[in-house]
């Protein structure tokens, strides 16, 4: 009889620079109630401001800031281009359980699947949830928000990035020419947190990990 097939690992991505072009890829939307099945990003990359959230389906605080991120979109009035971002477990290609609950939270932003983790790697996701802004220009500016609540380098908290960047297209003053500052990234992830919060932030994704355990010896 022969040998179960270990799970292939995942294809290795490069991560993207905070200050390079986030590069655009065509993704199948996981939302039936939000967009076309195909989300094509070179659509929205370099002609408006985009916001990602990496979560994860029945996490409790995922799903908690993928609804505090689709009343930042409502507020941003069509400026601001939301896309939640999730994938099956590794090793799974069942992406019903993900359908199901978008439907039951009534997501009305389209969710792109993650189909190998590319976003996950391109996007250095460490733990979830996780938001990432890419400002007008199609230049990725922020990476690691843990909550909109939670306080980033130049002392506003993600939800005020987020409004700067769907209000004006860049991150004002931090978006600053060669050899001066560079563009923020988050710090101290968990800082704002309760206690009680800290294991489901702290959820780590497991890319290459699992992948490892499974490999032949």
């Amino acid at each position: 009889v022969a040998a179960a097939q270990a799970p292939a690992a995942p294809a290795k991505i490069a991560p993207v620079v905070p200050g390079s072009a986030f590069p655009a890829w065509t993704y199948a939307n996981l939302n039936a109630a939000a967009g076309p099945a195909k989300v094509d990003l070179a659509t929205v990359l370099g002609k408006q401001p985009v916001l990602f959230l990496y979560w994860i389906a029945g996490n409790p605080r995922s799903e908690k800031v993928l609804q505090e991120v689709e009343a930042l979109a409502k507020s941003a009035g069509g400026r601001l281009a939301v896309y939640a971002i999730a994938s099956p477990p590794m090793g799974s290609s069942d992406v019903n359980p993900i359908r199901q609950r978008l439907a039951e939270m009534k997501v009305q932003v389209p969710c792109l699947n993650d189909d190998g983790f590319r976003l996950a790697q391109q996007l250095q996701v460490k733990s979830v949830p996780s938001i990432s802004l890419v400002d007008a220009s199609g230049v990725l500016r922020l990476i690691n928000g843990g909550s909109p609540k939670q306080s980033i380098e130049y002392k506003l908290t993600v939800a005020d990035a987020v409004r700067r960047i769907a209000t004006t297209g860049q991150l004002g003053g931090h978006d600053q020419g060669a050899g001066r500052r560079g563009p923020p990234v988050v710090r101290g992830r968990a800082d704002h947190l309760h206690a009680d919060e800290l294991a489901e932030h702290r959820l780590e994704l497991e890319l290459g990990l699992v992948a490892a355990q499974h490999r032949p010896r």
